[in-house]
């Protein structure tokens, strides 16, 4: 398939639009601080993942072209979420805590394995002291595609397992590696399109909510 480069230039376009929009407003109460921070964390992770997924398809680079376009999948169905509700948005913030408190955790337990003395302690009992004070019962994060609605929840695993592949050491990936691009020479650009679209749904959730919402979730 061939990509329309004006396709390319609207999707560079809203890249830009997204980022100006975001810093057109500035928060006014602590719960919009707390929202602008988690629309900007998303928003700048998927301006770095366009970037990635735009310079590895005109290298045809498929590898950095799948991790991109998982990643931006992933970041739209984070936008999705945290927009549909304020529980949504609460959820996600705890999330940071259960996820960090795990890899503390699995880090200490390496530490524990090279018998090395352990740095990891303290951040463990700090995530943990920080769980208590936010009140947060839950033990484990939210899955990304328990997330997902619509069309991002129909084609999650399927786009998940394909990236996966590619990107992944597999006997089938090591044993072609030598054919690199020419293996599925029709996959970066369709993975290109889909990341695209992906930004293009992040782009479509927070846009319209920030001209009609400001920095606060839907409200109820």
């Amino acid at each position: 398939m061939t990509i329309d480069p004006r396709a390319i230039q609207q999707w560079d376009a809203m890249m830009t639009e997204l980022d100006k929009l975001i810093h057109q407003h500035e928060p006014v109460i602590e719960q919009e601080g707390s929202f602008l921070h988690i629309i900007e964390a998303i928003s700048a992770e998927a301006v770095d993942n366009y970037h990635s997924l735009r310079q590895a398809y005109f290298n045809d680079a498929q590898t950095p072209i799948a991790w991109a376009c998982r990643n931006l999948l992933e970041l739209a169905v984070f936008a999705e979420f945290v927009i549909e509700s304020n529980s949504n948005a609460k959820t996600f913030a705890e999330d940071r805590l259960i996820d960090g408190h795990q890899i503390a955790v699995l880090v200490q337990r390496l530490e524990e394995w090279g018998g090395v003395s352990s740095h990891a302690q303290a951040t463990v009992d700090l995530y943990v002291k920080q769980i208590k004070s936010e009140n947060i019962a839950r033990t484990d994060f939210t899955p990304v595609h328990q997330m997902a609605k619509g069309g991002l929840k129909k084609e999650f695993s399927t786009v998940n397992k394909l990236c996966s592949k590619l990107v992944h050491p597999t006997a089938w990936s090591l044993l072609t590696n030598d054919k690199k691009a020419e293996r599925f020479p029709q996959a970066s650009e369709i993975l290109f399109v889909f990341g695209a679209k992906y930004f293009m749904t992040l782009c479509a959730a927070f846009m319209p909510h920030i001209r009609q919402y400001g920095l606060r979730p839907k409200p109820l």
